[in-house]
């Protein structure tokens, strides 16, 4: 880092609060007067009292001046966040004063406010750098004249800047929507406004958001970023658009195939999912699209790669015993800490949050597989539909930027023409497409498997019969004879049916000639005898299967 970004960067102030200093580019600018914003309930006083905190750990005395509560109320309501703050009081780090709005007026013979006489007197003592204000809403009380108000809120904030000290200002936000702009937003450097209502959500629940408005020095993220309150504070969740990728980026690299975990699918795929791309599994309910990308997992477990899962629907308990008993061990690869299991419920948490812990889970672990299951809870953590493709945009940039290969799995509902790429979502954001359907043969229901898109490889068109048992999945024979495949309902005659029955027939062509030769001896002919009725039998038994009907029952009957 040069001597000027490290100048620079000594002005900033950090917030302590994880993911507001990425949006504000470092923190706030040392100095600068600060305004928090919004409704009641919001978290204004919790997020002031978590920056004035970051200070004091850094060194620094802070001061709160409270209108609203008395220090005894403060210090049991932020108890909930394991903030003491009487223990800091006591050890001459922080200074709580309990304010009333007259303080805010200068007393005969003196050009300064009581309270400001009060911080310049205490601010030594403690060696005070931030100061919280909370809230500038109550200087309504000291006039009603908004002209005396906004230079009431001028001269305390240049006074406290005067004394080395970052003012930060708490304010009610009257209305969110619609709103007019109040006077104490043009006059301060930096405004942070926090929503907590239905206006931009279709759920049920209220979504907290923080958005910076306005920055005086430096730059900022733009945009809602959602935000909640955890343990020991808040965290934040920037909604940071991806960068594009540098011209060194895009060279690195080679798309060499990462195996499946399905030896049969492979070959399908030109050897294997091109690695730092993204597939889309699609299929419809119990076509195996959430066994494949497990084994994909296991897979890389093996091999000593790291995988991630983003799950919405199976718990993890359960999700590792049903895919046990389909012969994916992915129990083993989380109990190694090869396999993280991230289990989410759609709409209970923030995508915007989502993506965070996955970003920190990937660079930390130094991920390289990701399967998220599934694309469908995926959007139904999204509030509005037209942003879908702008988070999907998000993760896969993300992912791809790590270097990780990724697996989407899809639910279709239906296919609607000849071929179901068409019902397909998102085709062009990834790399390569798998289908699974149903098909119906014979009064019976088979798996089909086949690719439908592959960028990075010439792929085999072929449609493929897919199973699964204890041991796996496993991918077998083509379906020779038949059409409308990918439709769901065959045409024609199975190959595979039809030398079933035609089988045993050629043995019993090929028994009676040489019965019937004057070389065969008595043991021979007996043996070709006993060949030909088990062949029979076999023929017999296939015509049953075959037409679900056994004519010598159905004489008994």
């Amino acid at each position: 880092m040069g001597r000027v970004e490290k100048t620079l960067m000594s002005k900033r102030i950090r917030t302590g609060v994880k993911g507001l200093d990425t949006i504000l580019g470092g923190g706030f600018l040392r100095h600068n007067s600060i305004l928090l914003k919004g409704a009641p309930g919001t978290g204004k006083t919790s997020l002031g009292i978590r920056i004035l905190l970051e200070g004091i750990a850094e060194g620094e005395g802070g001061i709160i001046c409270s209108f609203e509560q008395f220090p005894q109320q403060l210090q049991r309501d932020t108890q909930a966040f394991g903030w003491n703050l009487d223990e800091l009081v006591s050890q001459n780090k922080l200074i709580v004063l309990y304010v009333q709005p007259d303080d805010f007026q200068s007393p005969a013979g003196s050009s300064s406010p009581t309270l400001t006489s009060r911080i310049h007197d205490l601010a030594d003592t403690i060696g005070a750098k931030r100061l919280l204000l909370d809230s500038i809403t109550h200087f309504n009380r000291v006039t009603p004249d908004p002209i005396q108000c906004r230079s009431m809120l001028l001269q305390f904030t240049n006074e406290i800047k005067t004394m080395g000290i970052t003012p930060i200002m708490t304010a009610e936000l009257m209305q969110s929507q619609g709103r007019e702009y109040s006077f104490e937003e043009y006059l301060v450097d930096e405004v942070v406004l926090l929503h907590n209502d239905l206006s931009h959500t279709s759920s049920s629940l209220p979504q907290r958001t923080m958005e910076v408005t306005k920055t005086r020095g430096h730059s900022h993220a733009r945009g809602r970023h959602p935000f909640q309150f955890v343990e020991g504070g808040i965290e934040v969740y920037p909604h940071i658009l991806p960068e594009a990728f540098t011209g060194e980026e895009l060279s690195e690299g080679k798309l060499e195939p990462v195996a499946t975990g399905v030896p049969g699918v492979d070959p399908l795929i030109g050897g294997g999912y091109p690695r730092g791309t993204a597939t889309i599994i699609s299929g419809m309910s119990g076509t195996y699209k959430t066994t494949l990308a497990a084994a994909f997992l296991e897979e890389g477990a093996l091999r000593g790669e790291n995988g991630l899962l983003l799950t919405f629907q199976e718990t993890p308990q359960r999700l590792i015993k049903m895919l046990a008993q389909r012969g994916v061990n992915l129990g083993e690869a989380v109990a190694g800490g090869k396999v993280v299991i991230h289990h989410h419920v759609p709409k209970k948490i923030s995508l915007d949050a989502i993506f965070a812990a996955m970003c920190e889970e990937v660079e930390r672990r130094k991920i390289t597989r990701v399967v998220l299951d599934s694309l469908d809870d995926f959007e139904r953590s999204i509030d509005n539909p037209s942003a879908y493709k702008d988070y999907l945009v998000m993760f896969l940039s993300a992912l791809a930027r790590a270097g990780a290969t990724v697996l989407l799995t899809q639910k279709l509902e239906r296919v609607t023409s000849s071929n179901p790429i068409s019902d397909i979502r998102y085709v062009s954001m990834v790399d390569t497409v798998i289908y699974l359907g149903n098909v119906e043969i014979e009064s019976s229901i088979h798996k089909v498997i086949s690719v439908l898109k592959s960028r990075a490889a010439c792929p085999d068109s072929d449609l493929r019969e897919i199973s699964c048992d204890t041991k796996g999945l496993h991918v077998s024979h083509k379906f020779h004879g038949l059409s409308g495949i990918l439709q769901g309902t065959a045409r024609g005659q199975f190959k595979k049916t039809v030398e079933n029955i035609f089988q045993p027939l050629y043995f019993v062509r090929d028994f009676a000639r040489m019965g019937s030769g004057d070389k065969a001896s008595d043991a021979q002919r007996k043996q070709i005898l006993s060949d030909v009725q088990s062949q029979l039998g076999a023929l017999e038994a296939a015509l049953k299967d075959y037409f679900g009907f056994d004519p010598e029952e159905e004489k008994k009957k």
